[in-house]
């Protein structure tokens, strides 16, 4: 019995680490992730634009929001978003990132103005969290929420996370 029970347990644990390593794209995942990604938000519309230093990824979803993944040397370096009423789900986007998001959460910082912190007439919010291995940054206003989240050790050399926002 104690036998069977382990054995079940065993099978259990390979299922669950199975379904959780399942990547679907997002932040830190290979450039081939980005077409699941398409696939699992069931978008409209995905573009892929090249430049010199590195790729877009435009998915439209039927919501109407707006996702980019930016993608240099294979590998999504970046995210960014715009739309609808709802941030998109962070676990798909931030990818391998996500579980730093999570530990660092509470340590969102709070701004008022725009992302570069020049004050605005309509005084929009934004939330800024850094880490070493993820900047994230959170914004919009009511139905129409913003963002970006990028992997600075995986950004290409001699890009600043300004140009590709």
């Amino acid at each position: 019995m104690i036998f069977r029970m382990g054995r079940t347990s065993l099978l259990c644990l390979c299922i669950s680490l199975s379904i959780s390593s399942m990547a679907f794209g997002g932040l830190g995942q290979s450039e081939s992730s980005c077409e699941d990604e398409a696939q699992f938000f069931n978008v409209k519309s995905h573009e892929v634009v090249t430049n010199e230093k590195y790729k877009v990824h435009t998915l439209r979803l039927n919501s109407g929001m707006v996702i980019n993944e930016y993608v240099a040397n294979n590998i999504v370096f970046g995210v960014s978003w715009r739309g609808t009423r709802y941030h998109p789900q962070f676990d798909k986007l931030l990818g391998v990132h996500f579980n730093e998001y999570k530990a660092h959460e509470n340590e969102l910082h709070h701004h008022k103005g725009t992302r570069n912190e020049t004050p605005n007439s309509k005084g929009s919010r934004f939330s800024t969290l850094r880490t070493t291995k993820i900047v994230m940054t959170l914004g919009g206003h009511m139905g129409s929420p913003s963002g970006s989240a990028f992997a600075p050790n995986s950004m290409p050399e001699g890009l600043s996370m300004d140009e590709v926002r």
